[in-house]
């Protein structure tokens, strides 16, 4: 199916290079004209202590008895193969998902993958837009699910992608090119090959299943 893939991670740390891991992952499938189709989200057992709980809510107990990246990599790559892959700060998801795919031992089309940076392309779009996506939510009226789950950061980034999405198609984009031809992209994203990686039987885990971390530890978007 064609449309947009809009991704979110929470990692130990911010540098795959030296080690850091995923620990949580949520995509929202998008249809070519920004409107929802569904949603998937896991925690995943990164192998390792979880990094600041400040920054994500989790405790390691909260991730020992998720799946491994390796285990539901199959799962993720049909969530992303074929659609414009859509994130806030697009490059750090990226990154971090390429570096995930390439330790479970696949070469995924990431680098080359058609991309809609909401971080980006709302700064062309809207005069003022900030860089951060809980001020850029608050901005454009953009509700945030408390909690800072994956989850809930994919879910606030597709409806920026909407609006965005909306923006282009309508001509509203303040740029010299004009609207974007998001049409064209979401047509070429489905030629870009994936490689075909099994879909493994293994439980996904939900932090809606896990205790609530403390939410004065949590800090703003």
């Amino acid at each position: 199916m064609a449309g947009y893939s809009v991704v979110a991670v929470k990692t130990t740390g911010f540098l795959p290079e030296v080690g850091d891991r995923i620990v949580e992952v949520a995509t929202v499938h998008l249809d070519p004209e920004g409107a929802f189709e569904s949603s998937w989200d896991t925690l995943i057992n990164p192998c390792r202590d979880v990094g600041p709980m400040s920054v994500h809510g989790l405790r390691t107990d909260d991730v020992q008895g998720a799946p491994r990246f390796d285990e539901i990599a199959g799962h993720l790559a049909f969530r992303l193969a074929g659609r414009v892959f859509t994130a806030h700060n697009a490059a750090f998801d990226r990154r971090f998902l390429a570096a995930e795919f390439d330790s479970a031992g696949w070469v995924v089309p990431l680098a080359s993958t058609i991309t809609l940076c909401t971080m980006t392309e709302a700064r062309a779009t809207w005069s003022g837009a900030p860089r951060r996506l809980g001020a850029l939510c608050s901005m454009r009226g953009v509700e945030v699910l408390p909690g800072r789950s994956a989850l809930a950061d994919a879910l606030a980034v597709a409806e920026l992608a909407r609006q965005l999405v909306n923006a282009a198609n309508t001509g509203t984009r303040h740029n010299r090119s004009g609207a974007l031809p998001w049409a064209a992209q979401v047509e070429e994203a489905t030629r870009v090959p994936w490689p075909s990686i099994p879909i493994e039987p293994c439980p996904l885990a939900s932090r809606s299943s896990r205790p609530v971390a403390d939410p004065s530890l949590l800090v703003a978007s």
